[in-house]
Formats: structure tokens, C-alpha cells, sequence
């Protein structure tokens, strides 16, 4: 953890095989980070700064990133050509593993809560999810490189 006053390190969460993913939930209440080289996500209380559980996912490697949705209602992950959908409310309930394109790199949420687009960056297409139904509704082609979504 940084002060970000101080710019100082002021203290840290055991992560023993690395992370390269970390979010906070839309209302503060948890932070998740995502393992570097096991397909599990860290759950983490920010107010005591302890762990609180280590949740498997379903993907086959170490997961990079993953994104709350706004409404705070989902929990994506992603990890290879898998994209994880939790149910943010109740991270033990059974998640959902959906293929997408290649190397997916971010995510971005519509307003209707209910359908999340993934950009792909190994092969340049957006697929569009239901999130509800955890399946590929629309693959797009969006360019090459493609790695940040965003609504305005």
C-alpha cells in the first residue's frame, strides 16, 4: 500500500507468486487481485489490509486482470481466452467460464448492466457478453492492438 501524499510505501498484502491485476469494488468495501501464475483471485479487506480468501477460477492459468462492473453486481476475470462472470454480491456462488477472442485486455460495461464488451488484443475483435446468460452474443472486428473499452 502507498501513501499517496508521502509517496511512500506504508505497508503490503502477502501475494507469494506475484499479481498483475488489482480492483477495488465500485464501494470501497473489497479489493481483488488476481494471482501471476495460479488461475485464483486474492480477496482483500482494504480497511485491515488482510486477506481474506483465495477463490479458484475456472480458467486453466494465472489470471491478469479484472474489472467490477459499475452497479457492483459482476466480477470479470480474465485469464488466457477466458473471461470468469462473478456474481459480485456472493463470490461463491458458481462462476461462469466464457471463451472470447484472443488475448483479451480490457473491459467495458454498458448502462444496461447486463452486457459487457472485451477487447481483444491478440486478434483485434470486440466480443460483446450477456452477462446474465454468460455467452458471446456479437464478435466485431475493432483493430488490430485493441486493449481499452470505454462508454461516454
Amino acid at each position: 500500500m502507498l501513501d499517496l501524499k508521502t509517496r511512500k510505501l506504508v505497508g503490503s498484502v502477502p501475494m507469494p507468486r506475484g499479481t498483475q491485476g488489482v480492483t477495488t469494488s465500485p464501494d470501497g468495501k473489497r479489493v481483488v487481485a488476481m494471482d501471476y501464475s495460479e488461475p485464483e483471485m486474492t480477496v482483500i479487506d482494504p480497511t485491515t489490509d488482510r486477506v481474506l480468501e483465495r477463490i479458484p477460477l475456472a480458467a486453466k492459468e494465472g489470471a491478469y486482470k479484472a474489472y467490477f462492473s459499475p452497479d457492483g453486481q459482476w466480477l470479470l476475470a480474465l485469464a488466457g481466452r477466458t473471461v470468469d462472470i462473478f456474481d459480485a454480491r456472493d463470490l461463491h456462488k458458481p462462476q461462469r467460464a466464457v471463451t472470447v477472442g484472443a488475448f483479451p485486455m480490457g473491459i467495458t460495461f454498458a448502462a444496461d448492466g447486463n452486457t459487457a464488451l472485451v477487447a481483444n488484443h491478440g486478434d483485434g475483435t470486440i466480443s460483446v457478453l450477456d452477462l446474465a446468460a454468460a455467452k458471446v452474443t456479437k464478435t466485431f472486428e475493432a483493430g488490430q492492438g485493441i486493449e481499452t473499452l470505454t462508454f461516454y
